[in-house]
Parts: C-alpha cells; structure tokens; sequence
C-alpha cells in the first residue's frame, strides 16, 4: 500500500516539474518573440559568425538553439557550463565553434538548413539573458550555364533574402573591385542584376555583389567560364630556311576540353589561303566520334604538316621545313552549336635575304643583298644587318617598305661568310636570317688573259701612233722639198704691155 502512494506522489511531483518547465519555457519564448532580433547574412557554403560581446564573469553558461520560426527556437545547437564540457548537437557539429573569450558563435560551409532563428542564452547565477539572431541568406544566380562560349551574353542576379535591415547592393567582377554601368555592363533599377554582353576570356572568374546593412557587409560570388582560344588574330614572322614553324591555337589558360565540350563543340579545322592564290585549302580537320579527340591529316597534303596529339586543349599546327609558297593566312576555326564559332587567325610571312649576282664573286666587284619580307612592315620594326667578323666593306643601306637593301662596293676575301639580316622591333630580335657568301681571288689564268689583252693593246697603240708619226714626218718633209724648188710667179694687178717677168 505504502509503495503505491509512494508512486502515486512521484508521478503527481514529475507531472508538476514538467509542467512548471513548460510554463517558463512558454514564457520565455513569449519574451522572445516580442524582442528584436540581430540581422545577420550569410552565404551559403561560406562561414557566418553570430557576434556577441563578453558577458558576465567566469561562471557563465552558454546555450545556443535554432529554430525555424521566432516561436520555435529549441533545437540545441550548443551548450556549455562554466564547469562542464560543450556539447553539440548533431545539426552543426564538426562545423561551428565559439570565439576565444566571447559566446560569439562562428558557423561553417552553411547550408540552406542553417538559415532561419538563433538564440543565445547566458546564465550566471541568477542572472541570465538573451539574443535573437535571424540568419539571412544571400546568393547570386544565373539564368546562364556557368561555362559559356566568348562573344554570348550572360547576367547574374544578386538574390537578398528581405530583412528589416536597409540594404545596398553593388558588384564586382574577375578584374575590377567595383563595376560601374557602361559599355558592356548594364544594371536592372534595383541595381540586384547584373548584364553583361559580349562575354570574353578576361571575364572567366568570380563575379559577386556585395550587400551592406547595418555598418556590414557580406560577400556573394558566382564562378563564370569563358571558353575562348588563347588569341584571335596573330602575325608569325619566320625565316625561309627554318626547319619548322608552329602556328599557335589552344584554349585559354584554365580551360580544359571538358569545358569546349560542355558548350556544345561539333568540329574543327585548320583551313590555308596561300599569298599567291585566292582559293583556301583545308590542312587538317578535328574528329570528335571517339573519346580523346583527335586530327585527320589528308593523304596526300600539299603542305607537310603535323599536330599536338596529347595536349586536349592545344589545337597548334607545326609546318615542317616551310619553302617560301607557304606563306599565308592560317585559320584555325571551332564550330559550336547554334552556328557560333570561335577562329584565331595566323598571317605567316617570310623572311629571305637574295643577292643580285648570282654567279662566283671576285674581289672587286660589287654586290646588292636585300633582305625582304613578303609584306609591307610596320614602322615599328627595324631592319638590321651584321657582317662577317673579318669584313670591313663599306656598307650602303637603303631602307625599304617590305625591308632593307646593303650594297657592298669592292668585295674582298673578308667580306666572305655569313651576311645576317634581323628583324626587330622595340629592341628585341623577332627573327633573323643569313646568306653565306663566298669571295674568291680572280684566278691566275684570268690574270694573263687579262695582261696579255692589256699587252696587245698597248702593243697595237704604240704601232698606230709611231706609223702616225711616221706620216706626219714625211708629209712634212715633202711640204718643205716643194716649197725650196718652186718657181714663184708674180702677176702684177696693173701688168705692163711688155706682160709677165721674173723674179
């Protein structure tokens, strides 16, 4: 009997004990709701700290709870006593903690669970109070893949979970700390979306807005990748003995061929127009069927070319021993989806010294080198010239619009080697090339045939002009003979009748 009052009693005193705690939890939560609550915002997969500035002494309990409505805030999250252990709840744990020396509680990778009430609680002894965070939430979203291709448009929109706090919203982008609207980039009038046209490789990185409210600021961002080709348009300058020339195209730095596939690529190809014809050519063209993707090499080409097979990303082609017809345009070209396209075009030219004599060269003579480019220079480059250590030639340069001509008057044996034509601008050699030329001595048997011809025509001079003398003196001797024997005749004007006499 005894022991059934004693259980009788038990339960009536713990249905008393719950009930008292469910009273004063009621009336707490009451007092919360009407209390105003701390602003905070948070970015999903980013940290967030719920700040509070220390409290009381060295025997303060503290009690953090989540809830997701101001009436619901009894999920334990955290709890310490100034003796005791912390304990977490499962919710968060293994991703909050509290800051050394305050009850400031910091979260970690936030999920879309985490935002919603939080309320801190700290006791000591009779003393206790209160905080109530709201955990708002931030985001930026596109209505665009994240990956795009260069020359599409793409917007973002900074979405801000509505608070009772004023908030200012402003972006930036990969390049600058703050955007401003113009050129390429318009603002909606709320200034929460973002457009951006005509999408380039610069633009690949993280673009954000950036929310203040209540002297803070939180920080949201959103990856773009731009898929575009490291360079569009190139000029390659290369010499005409090269063994090899590499005509670059490859993907921009930080992409791979995983992301060209992601925005749709369908083929590719490597197309030639000659500087001597009109008509392009296809060199090489990209199969995509199999997994790794890979160049088809025509038959029979007309060019010797080759490709990079185990980079993905570099579509480059290599010429092998380029003769002068291979200069040209080179247009590498990657086909998309919807007819987009992306090209990089490469404008080769060729750099060649010639010499105006082709024949041996002996000392003496004088020789023209030019050194030409199959197109007209920019004012930018300069043409150069180096000699044979052992020359000393008197050089003359004359400056041309496709390059340079040298004249070197009385050629020696030390002007013989290697005659070096470079191409410069800003001081930096960009390509150079060399012609080897060879002096040789005038040889022993042109020398006599030379002498004897000299002799032969002295030889004759001297005859013609002793003959010439010869006459001269003869006919000069004869004039005075005839002069001594001639009778003089004198025939007076007024002659007298008795006529002529002698004199």
């Amino acid at each position: 009997m005894y022991n059934k009052i004693q259980r009788h009693t038990d339960g009536t005193m713990n249905f008393y004990k719950k009930l008292f705690f469910f009273v004063v939890m009621m009336s707490f939560q009451t007092a919360c709701v009407g209390q105003e609550e701390v602003v905070v915002y948070g970015v999903a997969k980013g940290s967030v700290t719920l700040p509070h500035n220390k409290w009381g002494g060295q025997r303060v309990s503290v009690l953090w709870t989540f809830g997701t409505s101001a009436s619901s805030i009894a999920t334990e999250v955290y709890y310490q006593s100034f003796s005791g252990t912390p304990r977490i709840g499962p919710k968060l744990a293994k991703r909050l903690s509290l800051s050394p020396g305050t009850p400031s509680l910091t979260i970690r990778e936030l999920q879309d669970t985490d935002f919603g009430y939080y309320k801190l609680q700290l006791t000591e002894y009779s003393q206790n109070t209160h905080t109530i965070y709201r955990l708002y939430k931030i985001e930026v979203s596109s209505p665009q893949p994240s990956t795009l291709l260069a020359t599409e448009d793409f917007s973002l929109k900074c979405v801000v979970d509505s608070s009772s706090a004023r908030t200012v919203t402003t972006w930036f982008s990969p390049t600058d700390k703050e955007l401003t609207p113009g050129g390429r980039i318009s603002y909606s009038e709320t200034e929460s979306q973002l457009t951006v046209r005509n999408a380039s490789r610069s633009d690949t990185g993280n673009w954000g807005c950036v929310v203040q409210y209540n002297q803070k600021s939180t920080t949201a961002t959103h990856g773009i990748t731009v898929v575009d080709l490291n360079a569009h348009s190139q000029v390659i300058y290369s010499s005409s003995i090269s063994k090899s020339v590499l005509l670059p195209c490859s993907l921009s730095p930080g992409l791979t061929f995983k992301d060209v596939k992601n925005v749709g690529l369908q083929s590719g190809e490597w197309i030639f127009t000659p500087k001597t014809a009109k008509h392009p050519f296809t060199l090489t063209s990209l199969n995509l069927q199999e997994e790794k993707p890979t160049w088809s090499i025509p038959q029979n080409p007309k060019l010797n070319v080759s490709v990079i097979r185990d980079d993905n990303r570099n579509f480059s082609l290599i010429i092998n021993q380029p003769p002068l017809e291979n200069a040209g345009l080179y247009r590498c070209t990657l086909k998309f989806k919807n007819k987009l396209e992306l090209q990089s075009t490469v404008d080769l030219r060729l750099l060649r010294v010639v010499r105006d004599v082709n024949a041996t060269l002996y000392e003496g003579q004088d020789v023209n080198l030019t050194c030409t480019v199959d197109s007209i220079l920019d004012p930018s480059f300069n043409v150069t010239w180096a000699p044979p250590r052992l020359s000393k030639a008197q050089l003359q340069e004359v400056r041309l619009t496709e390059g340079s001509r040298l004249t070197i008057r009385s050629t020696s044996e030390g002007d013989s080697g290697k005659w070096k034509c470079s191409l410069e601008k800003d001081g930096n050699t960009v390509i150079s090339v060399a012609l080897k030329l060879k002096i040789e001595k005038v040889p022993v048997d042109v020398w006599l045939v030379v002498l004897g011809c000299a002799a032969i025509f002295i030889f004759t001079c001297l005859i013609v002009i002793i003959v010439r003398l010869i006459r001269r003196y003869q006919q000069n001797r004869g004039f005075r003979r005839a002069k001594r024997r001639r009778t003089r005749y004198c025939r007076c004007e007024h002659p007298k009748p008795r006529g002529f006499y002698h004199t």
